[in-house]
């Protein structure tokens, strides 16, 4: 996991990387992280749950005045990053 998300962290732009369990708890990541990331976890999985069964998992894209926030379920976990947005910090 720890070399999947250095590799992501590395990619322009790219801020900060995590996975979250089920219930919204981080178990591994780089970079700094919004502390209400996890809250994007609870809504990926959600958003999973609306595909049909056998459908690919949904991407989640929230963006705010200054980041993106780019997620996706798969097995259980979510991977979270955050990008910066232009013009942002």
């Amino acid at each position: 996991m720890d070399e999947v998300l250095s590799r992501l962290t590395t990619q322009p732009g790219v801020k900060a990387a995590a996975v979250y369990n089920a219930y919204g708890i981080k178990v591994g990541g780089k970079g700094e992280m919004p502390d209400n990331a996890s809250l994007i976890s609870t809504i990926v999985q959600e958003a999973s749950r609306m595909e049909q069964e056998g459908a690919a998992a949904p991407v989640v894209c929230i963006e705010t005045a200054h980041r993106s926030f780019i997620a996706k379920a798969k097995d259980g976990h979510t991977l979270v990053m955050v990008k910066g947005n232009a013009g942002g910090r």
